[in-house]
């Protein structure tokens, strides 16, 4: 299968343009608060593969993602240092 050069560079300006994202999110939270928001890319990966590749999902598959979206919630709870935060009166 040959990859259309059209496609690979597609891919890799959204590579790009991700790189730039998250290092704009670095600039201005913190990231033991940010870095546990990317899990959830974890949720949605597994979300498209059931609706568009057939996966099937099972009892480990929903606790594993059931244990990423409460650790993700915890975190959110809990106090963070950012540049946002801190500028607020």
């Amino acid at each position: 299968m040959e990859l259309e050069p059209a496609i690979l560079a597609l891919v890799a300006a959204l590579f790009a343009w991700q790189l730039v994202n998250w290092l704009r999110v670095l600039e201005s939270s913190d990231l033991s608060y940010s870095q546990p928001i990317t899990s959830l890319s974890l949720v949605s990966v597994l979300a498209f593969s059931v609706l568009f590749l057939g996966e099937r999902l099972d009892a480990l598959k929903i606790l594993g993602i059931a244990l990423i979206v409460a650790g993700v919630w915890f975190i959110s709870r809990g106090p963070h240092h950012s540049t946002a935060s801190a500028a607020a009166p």
